[in-house]
């Protein structure tokens, strides 16, 4: 986040912990999008998941514009094009959203 800029902060108790979730209100519109990829299992889902999604999802069709605007915003380097895009291999035993 850039100095000035608004976000949003949440903070969540999870197995004994308390930590916050601090995003800006671009990242927080895209929250859904994220989780739902990510099979957000109720352990949350932190920038790792927003930048594997972001990757994977930089040249498509519907999300796009979206993931390069995150990667954009978090200085990250914006996938070649969509033939050099690779689907991104989940660890074994994690589902597929809608599975």
């Amino acid at each position: 986040m850039r100095a000035g800029e608004r976000y949003l902060r949440r903070v969540y108790a999870f197995d004994g912990s308390v930590y916050a979730w601090i995003s800006c209100a671009e990242c927080d519109s895209i929250y859904n999008l994220v989780a739902s990829w990510a099979y957000d299992d109720g352990e949350g889902i932190g920038s790792d998941e927003y930048h594997e999604w972001a990757y994977e999802y930089a040249w498509d069709s519907d999300h796009g514009e979206a993931a390069r605007a995150f990667l954009r915003r978090s200085d990250s380097e914006t996938p070649e094009g969509p033939e050099h895009a690779q689907p991104h291999e989940r660890e074994s035993g994690q589902k597929e959203a809608g599975e």
